[in-house]
């Protein structure tokens, strides 16, 4: 299998069509799939989350070129929705081949991905750039479509009493995302968790707004699943911090059971000199934390109290049967153009 080729167990074959015209270009806009003349930063936004999606190398793991792909993309994104920048690219004149030469083609490699040593080309800086706009999607969320959650909620709880979602669960779930956001503002590990669910997030919000004001069934199709994906957030999350410290508790017992022995000291003799003495250490000898310890150790770690975590993972189940019975169970919407 050549270094380009998928994998034979590749996915939808339109992510692979698209990482290979990624890869193939070397004009941003091509890359980033927009008009150089009638995209705004709104949709510039739009298309980069949308191919982020279908290429980053999270979701191709053994496939090279997804990485340069999603590379290009986030180069592209920075570049055109920075006025300065965007203003010097398009100032450059275009050679031939597409590229620009204030952005020469030797930035590129023949593979289409990026030369060694180029900063723009760190995997690391790409995913901050994404992390950066799903940190900003997700604060526009909720500072201003979050009363949308309450409805549903409230009407759950309407509907299905043993829920018992009241308003201190709501204010609760809250300020649970709302710490949330503070966790993503902290870095890369935990926006990694979630990062398909922001965008899929941020799909089902323009989706929304791209209705037609009549379509009272897909609003509600849409609402149902947008609801979902929020009440799925802190639950992944909760998860991650919750393995994160049941991990670094057995690492702890280990530590305190094995510690490192002192650097052996000798004192020379002058008249014999002492043989190396050869230590043989066994097996690691330690005692794993128990059911109660670990419980105690997830607990005081996790981002949702156990009440609430119940709580959630039965909305969820509620949530995904309405979409059922609506015929959206499952489904995956397409991003409005």
């Amino acid at each position: 299998m050549s270094k380009s080729s998928p994998p034979p167990d590749a996915g939808p074959s339109s992510s692979y069509a698209m990482i290979e015209k990624i890869n193939a270009s070397n004009d941003l806009y091509e890359i980033l799939g927009c008009s150089k003349y009638k995209s705004d930063s709104k949709e510039m936004r739009k298309l980069f989350l949308h191919r982020a999606r279908n290429v980053h190398p999270d979701k191709f793991p053994s496939f090279p070129p997804a990485t340069s792909a999603f590379q290009k993309l986030s180069l592209a994104f920075r570049i055109l929705s920075d006025p300065a920048s965007k203003r010097l690219y398009d100032a450059s004149p275009s050679t031939s081949s597409g590229s620009r030469t204030s952005f020469p083609s030797s930035f590129w490699s023949h593979d289409g991905g990026f030369e060694g040593g180029s900063s723009a080309g760190d995997l690391r800086a790409a995913d901050e750039t994404l992390n950066g706009v799903l940190f900003q999607v997700w604060t526009e969320f909720i500072e201003g479509d979050f009363h949308m959650i309450r409805v549903v909620i409230n009407a759950i709880n309407e509907t299905n009493s043993g829920l018992n979602l009241g308003n201190d669960t709501v204010e609760t779930l809250e300020g649970a995302l709302r710490r949330l956001r503070s966790l993503l503002l902290g870095g890369q590990k935990y926006a990694g968790v979630i990062r398909f669910e922001l965008i899929r997030l941020y799909e089902i919000q323009q989706n929304l707004r791209a209705l037609r004001w009549l379509d009272l069934g897909g609003r509600l199709r849409l609402t149902l699943q947008l609801t979902r994906v929020v009440v799925s957030i802190p639950l992944q999350i909760d998860k991650a911090l919750k393995d994160e410290a049941e991990t670094e508790l057995v690492a702890e017992r280990k530590r305190l059971a094995n510690p490192k022995p002192p650097p052996e000291t000798t004192s020379p003799s002058p008249r014999r000199p002492k043989e190396p003495q050869t230590i043989s250490q066994g097996p690691e000898s330690w005692t794993a934390p128990t059911e109660p310890e670990i419980a105690a150790s997830r607990a005081g770690a996790g981002l949702l109290n156990s009440k609430l975590e119940m709580t959630l993972k039965m909305t969820a189940a509620v949530l995904e049967s309405g979409e059922g019975w609506l015929g959206g169970g499952g489904k995956q919407e397409t991003l409005v153009n």
